[in-house]
């Protein structure tokens, strides 16, 4: 991310079970509209299992821009 950019994740993990994420960004407190998909999505998610390090890993499954 760009100097200045600020990231704030939305949303409940609870383990086991399927759940949504909200993920905004902003520069200079604008929000970011202008994403462009890289490995075509927009974001990706890795998340590790403690313990054993096992991961998931998944892409965005939609995108809503703010502006």
């Amino acid at each position: 991310m760009k100097a200045g950019a600020r990231l704030a994740l939305g949303g409940d993990l609870v383990a086991g079970s399927s759940s949504e994420l909200t993920i905004s960004i902003a520069r200079d407190g604008e929000p970011v509209t202008t994403l462009e998909p890289y490995l075509g999505a927009f974001g990706h998610l890795v998340a590790l299992r403690e313990g054993d390090l096992a991961y998931l890993a998944d892409r965005v499954s939609s995108w809503r821009s703010a502006g």
